[in-house]
């Protein structure tokens, strides 16, 4: 038992450094863009609240956007919310993860459109990854990541190292599945 003490003394620092060196590599995950001038359309993926109360603040932001609502969760956009945006506002259910809706994303893609996809910061480079493995030469439109800001959500350091890991593992399954076919 002693040796296990003077081990796991030893260990400490090893795991501290480790602990920082994650810490500042999933920093990376944090997607820093620059707001577009223009946006013809806003895709919120779905999932999480501060997602479709970011998209709130850009329809308000680009009076001339249609914004695409991806899973919504339930009670997050109220009546008010839709019938304010009504003509300019689109539910759609049944892309069962990413790679459902960036494909689905794809199927509008035309010359000039330019599309604002709303997303959480840490799943916005999984998003970014998806998109350039599986779109086609022929797609013209511009995309913005334009990730919720850190500052919307109340998550721990220890919140954040599970992103990571869960973000670092959907990416690898993604690109297996891309390459090898499903």
């Amino acid at each position: 038992m002693k040796h296990f003490f003077v081990i796991l003394a030893h260990s400490l620092p090893l795991l501290f450094i480790i602990v920082l060196c994650i810490h500042s590599v999933s920093q990376w995950f944090l997607p820093v863009g620059e707001t577009p001038e223009k946006v013809d359309l806003i895709f919120t993926f779905g999932g999480e609240q501060a997602r479709e109360n970011h998209a709130k603040r850009l329809m308000n932001m680009y009076p001339n956007a249609k914004w695409i609502a991806s899973n919504p969760l339930s009670g997050t956009l109220s009546a008010k919310d839709t019938s304010e945006w009504a003509p300019r506002f689109m539910q759609i259910t049944g892309n069962d993860d990413t790679k459902d809706e960036v494909r689905y994303i794809l199927s509008l893609c035309n010359d000039s459109i330019e599309i604002a996809l709303v997303s959480g910061p840490y799943h916005m480079r999984r998003i970014e990854h998806i998109l350039r493995m599986i779109r086609p030469e022929n797609c013209s439109a511009r995309f913005h990541f334009v990730a919720v800001p850190i500052n919307d959500y109340t998550i721990s350091r220890l919140h954040i190292f599970k992103l990571f890991i869960s973000e670092m593992a959907k990416t690898v399954n993604n690109t297996f599945q891309v390459r090898f076919g499903q």
